[in-house]
């Protein structure tokens, strides 16, 4: 299966970034590509991950579900906008995990996903 590569939102702890690169899954944090522009809006941390083929992982739900309706709305597509619920570090792994595992790149690509559906699934 063709794995999601991940492009963290600047509220997303970067740890997760350096873990899961450990387990060989292609993701970047903000701090990776952004650096000290790390606060640009949903909007532009969308448009960076869709043109670097990524999907967006990110805990302001509102915002990126809106921004997610909005450029389907014009036409335009993305790799997928995943949403979390703030958590524990090893907890977000966990979830983000099952999904890789789950769901693949072409799958991913335009969803909107909630990260906690995959609280009940079991590797």
């Amino acid at each position: 299966m063709d794995a999601i590569r991940l492009y963290l939102d600047h509220d997303v702890d970067p740890e997760l970034a350096d873990r899961l690169s450990e387990r060989g899954y292609d993701v970047v944090a903000t701090r990776d590509v952004l650096g000290s522009h790390s606060q640009r809006s949903d909007a532009d941390q969308l448009e960076y991950a869709a043109a670097n083929w990524r999907a967006i992982l990110g805990h302001n739900r509102r915002d990126l579900k809106r921004e997610h309706i909005a450029r389907l709305a014009r036409g335009e597509e993305h790799w997928g906008v995943i949403t979390s619920g703030r958590m524990s570090l090893d907890e977000l792994e966990t979830l983000v995990l099952r999904l890789l595992l789950t769901v693949s790149r072409m799958q991913a690509r335009n969803m909107y996903v909630r990260l906690h559906h995959f609280r009940s699934l079991r590797p």
